[in-house]
Formats: structure tokens, C-alpha cells, sequence
């Protein structure tokens, strides 16, 4: 929760991972995850900000839905993946049965 009782927001990664938006910050994908963990700074938001074309405010609207909510973080080898909506968590699910289907062969 942040100082203002409210959840930040999922970052809306729709088609991308932590590895694209590393790659875009100009960090490697674990530091990038260790400082959005921790305590992000504020010149860290921006960048996440700026590289997914939002506002920085953006980042920490309130998360009050009605109906079924859908919130994970999902590890495929070494991309990961922030679930927050149906259409990526079907991306996930077919990311990991095209992997299936290739080991199999």
C-alpha cells in the first residue's frame, strides 16, 4: 500500500516481460525487479512510466473492481510475467503449452 492507502497499480505489460522493460529502462531484469520490489524512487517510476507511455499517477490508481479479479506474477524460464486481466493470462497459458508442445517433439 502506498502512504495514500492505495495499491499501486499493475504494470499493464500486455505482450511484454520485466526483460522487455529492463531492456528499455537500460537495467538488467533483476535489478529492475529488486527496486520495484523494494522502494522504488521516484526516478525509477518515471522510467516505468515513460517506457509504458503512461503517467506517473497512472501507476497508482486504486484497484477497486467488480467481479473476478485476476492478479499474479507468473515465471516462464526466465521471463516473467505480471498477470492483472484475462487476455495476458490467456498469453501465459498458451506461452506455456507452445513450450510444452516444443519439449515434446
Amino acid at each position: 500500500m502506498t502512504p495514500t492507502g492505495t495499491k499501486p497499480a499493475t504494470f499493464r505489460l500486455v505482450a511484454q516481460t520485466m526483460q522487455d522493460l529492463a531492456d528499455m529502462i537500460g537495467i538488467n531484469r533483476v535489478n529492475l525487479s529488486n527496486s520495484l520490489n523494494g522502494n522504488p524512487t521516484l526516478d525509477r517510476l518515471k522510467q516505468v512510466a515513460d517506457c509504458l507511455n503512461v503517467d506517473l499517477k497512472d501507476l497508482f490508481k486504486e484497484t477497486k473492481k467488480k467481479g473476478i479479479e485476476v492478479f499474479g506474477v507468473v515465471r516462464i524460464n526466465e521471463d516473467v510475467w505480471i498477470v492483472d486481466n484475462f487476455p495476458t493470462l490467456e498469453q501465459v497459458f498458451n506461452q506455456v503449452k507452445s513450450l510444452q508442445e516444443k519439449e515434446s517433439k
